[in-house]
């Protein structure tokens, strides 16, 4: 007797029937970020995994509100594009959007959506090694020596929640242990340390700057 071990399928079945929402904060001053997370639903959309995959904007159009509110799928992903889970993704989008928790069931005489509130983008191991990845390249083109580098993480930050310096905090330690450079430090927009405290956090000869932003949006492109 052959027993035949099948392999499974990662993607649900329904997925192929499913809507994705990329929801990132959006900005009406610097359309360059909103248009970069148009080109990653547009690349998610062409490998033919889910039925349809839209960016949407909290700050701007569309508001994933809307796109739910007229769509005809029943099984509705919302992916917060966002570089850490924290304020946005516990209170913002719940809150902007009436869900309740990772599962909402909208149902109405007519109708019947299940929505479901998944982890910010930022939140998978493979954008922290990306961040470390950047680094290496750095450090690797520019020939410099790991005694004489420092690296700046830049975030946004928010007193109204932890979540975001947390994962900052995972981002620094994992360039920390990599060896590629002997000093780091973490900074941010509208929390301490600031980042314009930055040449006393990091007196390296070389210091490297890695915005921690999904987007080159106005924090990006402007504020830091």
């Amino acid at each position: 007797m052959t027993i035949k071990t099948a392999t499974p399928n990662p993607c649900p079945k329904h997925w192929g029937k499913s809507l994705v929402l990329l929801a990132a904060h959006g900005s009406e001053t610097t359309p360059e970020g909103a248009e970069f997370v148009r080109r990653q639903a547009e690349a998610l959309r062409q490998r033919g995994i889910f039925g349809d995959v839209r960016a949407t904007f909290m700050r701007d159009v569309p508001h994933p509100r809307d796109i739910i509110a007229t769509s005809d799928y029943q099984h509705i992903y919302v992916v917060p594009f966002m570089v850490s889970d924290g304020h946005s993704i516990d209170i913002m989008i719940p809150e902007a959007m009436a869900l309740d928790g990772t599962l909402t069931e909208m149902i109405t005489q007519t109708d019947h959506k299940r929505v479901y509130l998944c982890r910010a983008v930022g939140t998978h191991r493979a954008v922290r090694n990306w961040s470390r990845d950047i680094i290496s390249s750095i450090t690797t083109d520019h020939g410099l020596s790991p005694d004489d580098t420092g690296a700046l993480v830049l975030c946004h930050g928010t007193t109204r929640h932890q979540g975001g310096r947390n994962y900052a905090e995972q981002v620094t330690r994992d360039i920390h242990n990599s060896g590629l450079v002997a000093r780091t430090a973490m900074l941010f927009l509208e929390e301490a340390p600031r980042i314009d405290e930055w040449r006393s956090c990091v007196p390296s000869r070389y210091v490297i700057a890695l915005p921690y932003l999904m987007t080159s949006g106005r924090h990006g492109a402007f504020d830091i």
